[in-house]
C-alpha cells in the first residue's frame, strides 16, 4: 500500500498463512516497470512453492496477468481467454491440482475482472460457461 514493490516483504506476509495454494492478480513477468523480474518465479522461490503465470497480454517487454503458487501436485495448467476490457486482453489462469491422499482433482482459477460493469458481466458469464460442466471442484479466486 506504500507504493513500494518488495517481493521479500510480500513473501513474508504470505508465509505465515502456510497456504497450499495462493492466487495472485495483476502480476508482471519480466516487465520494465518491475525491473524485468519474473515476479511469480521469485515469489515461488521465496515461499518454496511452484509458480505459474497466466498472461493476459504482452506488457512493457514482458507479460502481465494472473498467477497461482502451490505446494500441491500440479496435473495441468491452462490459460483461458476472457472478453477484453477497454480493448485490453484478459485471461483466467486454471491450475489443476491433486488434493489429499486420494489426489482429488481440483481446479484453482485466478482471475482479474476489469472494465465497466458490462465488461465484467461478460467476463463472469464466460467463466461460468468455461466451468459449468466441470465434474470436479473449481475454486475461483480473484478481484475486480
Amino acid at each position: 500500500m506504500d507504493g513500494s514493490l518488495d517481493l521479500p516483504r510480500i513473501a513474508a506476509a504470505l508465509r505465515p498463512l502456510r497456504a497450499d495454494v495462493i492466487a495472485l492478480q495483476e502480476v508482471d513477468r519480466n516487465a520494465f516497470r518491475t525491473g524485468g523480474v519474473d515476479q511469480v518465479a521469485e515469489l515461488a522461490d521465496l515461499l518454496g512453492m511452484e509458480g505459474f503465470h497466466g498472461a493476459h497480454r504482452a506488457f512493457q517487454g514482458g507479460a502481465y496477468g494472473n498467477a497461482v503458487l502451490t505446494r500441491l501436485p500440479v496435473l495441468e495448467v491452462r490459460t483461458h481467454p476472457l472478453p477484453p476490457a477497454r480493448g485490453n486482453g484478459l485471461a483466467a489462469l486454471e491450475v489443476q491440482v491433486g488434493v489429499g491422499e486420494s489426489q482429488l482433482l481440483v481446479s484453482v482459477v485466478s482471475v482479474h475482472l476489469a472494465g465497466e460493469l458490462l465488461d465484467r458481466s461478460l467476463q463472469a458469464d464466460s467463466l461460468t460457461s468455461l466451468f459449468r460442466a466441470t465434474a470436479w471442484p473449481v475454486i475461483l479466486a480473484g478481484d475486480q
